[in-house]
């Protein structure tokens, strides 16, 4: 549309043949335009009182809750069909069902203790992203010593149609060096 726009105002410019019309025409598009992107960024404007900060933060104290719970199928829950983990040192785990597998296996395993601390929260209409630090321990199930774990992560969550918030895309990697 800008591109035609633009194509208006140059031929527009050649008054000689046309006089002022497509100059005109050219104008009122471009106001249009703006207008309807003006209308469109006001649709997505925040909700009031931090209510989109505070869902992104509810599905990161339900994936706490669900971690320390050794519960795969509730974690498969918060996330999108098309979700990505990227974990330090390990190819990509794609899909819901993948993620899913992946933590029903490390569950099975090892006997986690998890927090995803609070962080910075940034939302647009429909995506959102959640970047702060965690702590994991893991005690392996078939005994020995517990494996601390600190670092960062970051979250990308996407609005969902119902207008909830799931994780499309996690990464995150240790603070200590392997």
């Amino acid at each position: 549309m800008v591109a035609a726009i633009f194509l208006i105002l140059k031929r527009g410019t050649m008054m000689n043949r046309y006089g002022g019309k497509l100059l005109v025409l050219g104008c009122v598009l471009i106001t249009i335009f703006i207008t309807a992107a003006t209308h469109v960024a006001g649709a997505c404007d925040k909700e009031p009182g931090g209510a989109v900060e505070r869902a992104v933060d509810r599905v990161r104290q339900d994936f706490n809750a669900a971690y320390n719970g050794a519960d795969a199928v509730a974690i498969a829950n918060l996330v999108t069909e098309d979700a990505v983990w990227m974990p330090p040192g390990q190819h990509s785990v794609a899909g819901r069902q993948a993620i899913k597998a992946r933590y029903a296996a490390q569950f099975r395993a090892l006997t986690p203790r998890f927090e995803l601390h609070p962080g910075e929260i940034q939302a647009s209409c429909t995506w959102a992203f959640l970047r702060g630090s965690y702590t994991r321990t893991d005690t392996p199930t078939a005994g020995g010593e517990p494996i601390v774990y600190k670092g960062k992560y970051l979250m990308i969550m996407r609005k969902q149609p119902e207008g909830g918030w799931k994780i499309a895309r996690d990464i995150w990697n240790s603070d200590i060096r392997p």
